[in-house]
């Protein structure tokens, strides 16, 4: 019989403060979209579950429902008990399993057949190296030992000095001057970067925050967007290729100036797209209509 694969992708592994990676953009869908995307054409069953502290996978309709198999609950368990409940579900058929956080904006399809590729059976499993470190929590795993709660995210040490060792496989990027596709957004600053690798925004340009106010933030599901701006104009213009479906609401590229307001480190407002910004520059877009 021919072995099937499977994945269970884990949000919230980060812990309390880390973004929600269902509510972060990238790409023409948020970023635990992203991950699904690699992984379904290589699996024949995901779950997706949540570790303490991290918030319900919200599956939108960005994720093809037809890879998901049964989201789980969010609940208060570390994320080892969290990836055995999850590999209860998996069918008998499947025999090694992808683990992944919902995090990673540069993981690719390639990469991670490789990974699969990389697992030899009766081994305790292969997992992300980069340099000298081995990433546990991005690894191909026997279905079995995620069953009984043996890995990840076992001590590194445990782990390779378990029965059947851990081997690692290079997280390298596919590219010069991609991150690796074992990265995870942790903070603000990552998934700037990523939005910047992925062409959202200059890299060269200052980093800077944009605020959303009143009904930029309620279509959108953003507070504040971490990217790369030289100026207000710039800094417009990443918004809305990270969210398109504000086009409307902005209006023409040259004109949103006539709708909404930009008030630049809580002080001066401006609606000049031209204005230069600085590194750390915190922005606010806001309606022009009085209330926002």
């Amino acid at each position: 019989m021919v072995r099937q694969r499977g994945a269970i992708v884990v949000t919230g592994i980060g812990g309390e403060g880390i973004p929600d990676p269902a509510a972060l953009r990238i790409g023409p869908g948020n970023l635990l979209s992203h991950v699904l995307s690699q992984v379904g054409p290589l699996v024949t069953t995901a779950v997706v579950t949540a570790a303490a502290g991290g918030p319900p996978p919200r599956i939108t309709a960005r994720v093809p429902a037809e890879v998901v198999k049964a989201p789980l609950p969010a609940g208060s368990r570390p994320p080892a008990r969290a990836v055995a409940e999850a590999a209860a579900l998996l069918p008998d058929a499947v025999q090694e399993v992808a683990v992944l956080t919902g995090d990673l904006p540069h993981l690719t399809q390639r990469w991670l057949a490789g990974l699969f590729g990389a697992y030899a059976p009766g081994r305790g499993g292969v997992c992300a190296r980069e340099g000298a470190r081995l990433n546990p929590c991005v690894g191909v795993y026997g279905r079995d030992a995620l069953r009984a709660g043996v890995v990840p995210p076992e001590p590194e040490a445990r782990l390779l000095a378990g029965e059947g060792g851990l081997a690692g496989f290079p997280a390298e990027p596919e590219a010069e001057g991609l991150p690796s596709p074992a990265a995870a957004v942790r903070d603000a600053a990552t998934y700037r970067r990523a939005l910047a690798v992925l062409g959202f925004c200059d890299p060269r340009a200052p980093a800077v925050t944009l605020e959303l106010y009143g009904s930029l933030r309620l279509r959108t599901g953003c507070a504040a967007l971490p990217l790369h701006a030289a100026t207000v104009g710039a800094a417009v213009e990443a918004l809305r290729r990270v969210y398109p479906e504000l086009a409307r609401t902005l209006g023409a590229p040259a004109g949103w100036g006539e709708h909404f307001r930009v008030a630049v480190n809580g002080g001066s407002v401006t609606t000049d797209a031209g204005r230069p910004l600085r590194e750390g520059d915190a922005l606010v877009l806001f309606s022009a209509e009085v209330g926002g």
